[in-house]
């Protein structure tokens, strides 16, 4: 088949300066292998196998000179379509200046010898198809694309939007303008949060979606959303919205340790009842995690025992913890027995002393009974040196027996 000189000339060019794009050793060693497969066809003129191979080339590792290659090749092969279709292509990658003009020159030379469709879409990167989606994507809009003149559908089609097609006609020489508008697929989240009223973010916003509970409706797809509570640990997670459906979804955030104080109660015998600034809070063994730092009155008391109260200095991101040891009343001896001593001393005393008295005024009579009066002083005596020794051994008692146990605790801070 003969052919225009100069064609011949830029596609040996394009072959002499092809180096196949990163990609795995493997791949780029096949993509290497055909395209010297695709260059050697293309030396014995053999057009449609060196397009093949040459393809098949940039199928494995896209290169923008294999493109201008293939679409080179095309030209030869007098397929306009499809050489205007990948020359666009070839414009689609990071050129230089030099290479982008040489390929705007060939277009500009197709473009009298084909149809083209000049799609638009809303929002753009949709995948373009024409007429079928079977054939296959001719690329991302905004795109120009050759086809043979006549009546065509182009169709877009993105995902997290409803596809959009358009019928339009295509004239040889001529470029008709398609416009699409994707409507975006819908449907509802639900979100919770425990505990409630957390601000929910979508992944890079700085403006919160809402707060917990909400529900909202959402693009379809997958989205990253970080839930965010004034005192707790954000959490991150990834949501699938899909349309027409309800996606729920409850998060359980844990509170920050370093903005509470952590309280530990421990109490022998255990089933103690604690309060907290005179607030009941639960039976011991216990455990609270989110209070707020500064001074605490704390208060451990079980029936049938003496209670123990302290206060407690609190500090964020610390454990305090508390050992409670309680006394059972039936443990402590009477608190008053000292009392019942030095009251039957005074007893005694007092008796001796009236009876002294007693004593005394029968000596004052004018006719006293001597045997009275020794038998009332020896009872006085008696009475007196009772009192006086149960006084004595009460004190005794009460200034070196032991001091009665009392309900104690244990605290420490693990910082």
């Amino acid at each position: 088949m003969p052919f225009p000189l100069h064609r011949s000339l830029i596609l040996c060019v394009a072959l002499a300066s092809l180096s196949p794009a990163p990609a795995s050793a493997q791949e780029a060693t096949e993509a290497q292998l055909l395209y010297e497969r695709g260059a050697e066809l293309y030396r014995a003129r053999r057009f449609g196998e060196a397009l093949e191979a040459m393809v098949a080339s940039n199928r494995l590792v896209p290169n923008a000179n294999v493109v201008f290659n293939v679409a080179q090749i095309y030209e030869l092969l007098e397929r306009p379509i499809d050489a205007f279709n990948w020359y666009q292509r070839h414009l689609g990658f990071d050129l230089d200046p030099e290479s982008r003009a040489r390929a705007d020159a060939r277009l500009e030379i197709l473009r009298t010898q084909v149809a083209v469709l000049d799609v638009q879409t809303t929002p753009e990167g949709a995948a373009l198809y024409i007429d079928r989606v079977e054939l296959g994507t001719v690329g991302p809009a905004p795109r120009k694309v050759a086809v043979a003149a006549g009546a065509h559908t182009v169709i877009a089609r993105l995902d997290g939007y409803r596809d959009a097609q358009a019928a339009t006609a295509a004239v040889v020489g001529q470029a008709a303008s398609v416009e699409l508008s994707l409507t975006r697929l819908m449907g509802t989240l639900e979100m919770r949060s425990e505990p409630p009223g957390a601000q929910v973010f979508l992944d890079g916003e700085s403006e919160p979606l809402g707060t917990t509970p909400l529900t909202l409706e959402r693009p379809v797809g997958l989205s990253r959303l970080s839930v965010r509570l004034d005192g707790h640990l954000s959490r991150e997670l990834d949501v699938r919205i899909v349309e027409a459906t309800a996606a729920s979804y409850t998060v359980a955030l844990s509170p920050d340790p370093s903005r509470f104080a952590a309280l530990t109660i421990e109490a022998v015998p255990a089933g103690a009842t604690v309060t907290l600034d005179g607030e009941p809070q639960g039976q011991t063994p216990l455990t609270l995690r989110t209070l707020p730092p500064g001074i605490r009155s704390l208060r451990v008391e079980r029936p049938a025992h003496e209670a123990w109260a302290a206060d407690l200095q609190l500090i964020a991101g610390s454990t305090t913890r508390v050992e409670a040891s309680l006394v059972a009343n039936a443990d402590k001896p009477w608190p008053h027995w000292h009392w019942l001593g030095y009251g039957a001393a005074g007893l005694l005393l007092a008796v001796g002393a009236g009876i002294g008295i007693a004593a005394l005024d029968e000596n004052r009579d004018d006719d006293p009974d001597p045997h009275r009066v020794d038998d009332l002083n020896t009872a006085a005596d008696s009475f007196m040196l009772a009192g006086v020794a149960i006084a004595a051994t009460t004190l005794v008692l009460h200034l070196n027996a032991d001091p009665p146990p009392r309900s104690h605790g244990r605290v420490a801070t693990d910082r």
